[in-house]
């Protein structure tokens, strides 16, 4: 097969060598000077368009060997993409590979990955390639069955390649396969002399990978695949002035001109230039009887190698960060939303019925709810008291990571590993007391973006039609629709928003017993309406959840709880743990998340609030 030379002008992008490869190295090599960041930031701009533009042909080529050497064995299959930048790539493959959850993106810049972000198959995380490797496979929600590392290796110093594969052997799942894509010392490209000796000073032989991997405990195999190109010799002469390769930046201006006139006249008299790229697919196996524990008789040292760079305040933070009570004993994940209510979320933007709790359970925390509000002025939960009470009462923080609760959110997000908590709310109607919210979504006023964001509606009293249960309108998640500030008399909003064009709509509703939760997307239209006066009382907590790559353009930004795996961009403020119902440091801690959600002039005092 013969690239175009259109589509083989950006693909090339992605050789050893090229500035957009180094995007994928590791933080130690990144550096922390301000110019580094904008280069990265630049690479990112241009990264996509020249993917997208000019290399599917090539890309597609890429992907036929990876997927035949990772004979992936169902929709199952839990992948990660180490170095994986913009994403491109990651959503490729996770579209290719039709597995069920999506690719994990690990990247150690966070230019590249405001690209990823964006991607609906693929969840970003910000961590170089040795600092994930070193994570134990729990504190990641679990092994995965494989992991590509595409044109990264070349990147990372040659003393840190063992504990990188070490780590990663500990974490695959046994069966599990790693495959590294990258490309021999003596290469066809058309350079000139002192650029082939900096090509091959730079890129290491394929043996002290594969070394490593051996050493590791894996069982490895090498394949080489060769792609015929072709392309203009004036954009490759272009290319080259332009450093377009990091390889060129060790060049003096000099030695570059005069490369590019040797190169000029290797090809005189020709318009293009042929030549073959040759990729190394070194593909190492995990045995499925591998004890997770074995790994390589050297992997403490290995760690030990990788611990000594010493990682960044961020990576400190990420490193540190608290993992769900299910990734604390290392279960690995088991479904727990069915087939159809998964393809419920995805389609319509909710789905449920979904027990959490047993009747006796619920009944309990209703109860601690009661005396929740015996505590407080007034004797109820209103105002600043119905927001984030997982600040004040240990038992809240703990039903916001309720294992069941944490992975069914999971799996509505696509499979999603780091997830965070961002409120919680309770609401509470009494017969008869008029309380409603008309037609709206929840993404109107908070500024998350993208909009992997989940409210889980947990019930601990029945919830009905006619005690005021949620309604919803199927398929609504799809776009922000437009909202009016109505502050209607009774309406439990902050604004008293709704959306004028679904007033009287009534649609479908979910009734749920103590114990049981509906799950919704943040972008979904819902209302409740008012319990009737010969209903019984509705007691509810919402309690809200997002994936850890979601941005908010909020200032101040809301704090958070991590609930499963880790947050790696450390965005938002990390919120501590109560010791004790209402403690001091609690009450503050709380006063200060609140104020910080919901500022003087939002009505707080009122008790309003999104259900």
């Amino acid at each position: 097969m013969t690239a175009s030379p259109a589509a083989y002008g950006a693909a090339i992008a992605q050789l050893p060598g090229s500035d957009t490869s180094a995007a994928a190295a590791t933080a130690d090599q990144s550096g922390s000077d301000d110019g580094q960041a904008q280069h990265y930031d630049a690479v990112a701009a241009t990264y996509e368009s020249a993917f997208f533009y000019s290399s599917i042909e090539y890309r597609d080529w890429v992907m036929g060997h990876l997927l035949d050497h990772f004979r992936l064995p169902d929709q199952e299959a839990e992948i990660v993409d180490l170095g994986g930048g913009t994403g491109n790539f990651t959503q490729a493959l996770a579209e290719a590979a039709q597995v069920r959850r999506r690719v994990l993106c690990v990247d150690a810049f966070a230019e590249m990955l405001e690209k990823a972000r964006a991607h609906p198959r693929v969840e970003a995380m910000l961590l170089d390639a040795v600092a994930f490797a070193s994570l134990p496979a729990e504190q990641l929600g679990g092994r995965y069955s494989h992991v590509l590392l595409k044109e990264l290796v070349h990147h990372i110093p040659e003393e840190q390649i063992p504990a990188l594969y070490s780590g990663l052997f500990s974490q695959l799942a046994p069966g599990g396969c790693a495959v590294t894509i990258t490309r021999p010392q003596e290469v066809d490209y058309p350079l000139f002399r002192r650029a082939r000796e900096i090509w091959k000073e730079h890129q290491p032989h394929h043996s002290v990978f594969t070394s490593a991997m051996e050493a590791a405990g894996f069982e490895v195999e090498v394949h080489a695949h060769e792609y015929p190109a072709e392309l203009a010799k004036a954009t490759w002469l272009g290319m080259m002035r332009d450093k377009f390769w990091s390889t060129f930046s060790h060049c003096t201006q000099q030695e570059l001109e005069d490369g590019i006139a040797e190169v000029d006249r290797q090809y005189a008299g020709q318009d293009t230039v042929h030549f073959t790229d040759r990729l190394l697919f070194l593909v190492a196996r995990k045995a499925a009887a591998a004890d997770s524990e074995a790994g390589a008789a050297g992997a403490p040292a290995a760690q030990q190698t990788a611990l000594a760079a010493a990682p960044s305040p961020a990576q400190q933070t990420a490193l540190a960060a608290p993992v769900s009570p299910a990734q604390q004993h290392g279960q690995q994940r088991a479904a727990v939303l069915t087939p159809a209510q998964r393809l419920e979320y995805a389609e319509r933007g909710f789905t449920g019925p979904l027990t959490v709790l047993s009747p006796a359970e619920a009944a309990l925390l209703a109860q601690r709810y009661r005396q929740y509000a015996a505590a407080l002025p007034g004797g109820t939960v209103s105002g600043d008291w119905r927001f984030k009470s997982h600040l004040l009462l240990p038992w809240v923080w703990e039903l916001a990571r309720h294992p069941r609760l944490v992975a069914a959110v999971s799996e509505a997000l696509g499979g999603c590993r780091n997830i965070l908590c961002w409120s919680t709310d309770w609401f509470c109607k009494q017969p008869g007391d008029g309380g409603f919210t008309g037609w709206h979504q929840d993404s109107t006023y908070v500024g998350l973006d993208p909009p992997d964001v989940v409210t889980a509606w947990l019930a601990l009293t029945p919830s009905n039609a006619a005690n005021g249960c949620l309604h919803f309108l199927p398929g609504s998640h799809t776009k922000q629709l437009p909202h009016v500030e109505t502050c209607a008399q009774g309406n439990l909003l902050l604004k008293g928003q709704t959306i004028l064009e679904l007033e009287g709509e009534e649609r479908e509703h979910i009734p749920l017993q103590p114990g049981q939760a509906t799950l919704h997307h943040i972008r979904l239209a819902h209302r409740s309406g008012p319990a009737a006066p010969d209903s019984q009382p509705r007691l509810g907590l919402a309690i809200r959840y997002m994936a850890a790559h979601v941005t908010q353009s909020l200032d101040p930004r809301d704090s958070v709880t991590v609930v499963a795996g880790r947050d790696t961009f450390g965005l938002y403020r990390h919120e501590r743990r109560p010791a004790a119902d209402m403690d001091e440091a609690a009450l503050q801690e709380h006063r200060a998340a609140v104020q910080a959600v919901y500022p003087p002039g939002f009505e707080r005092a009122e008790g309003k609030g999104q259900p």
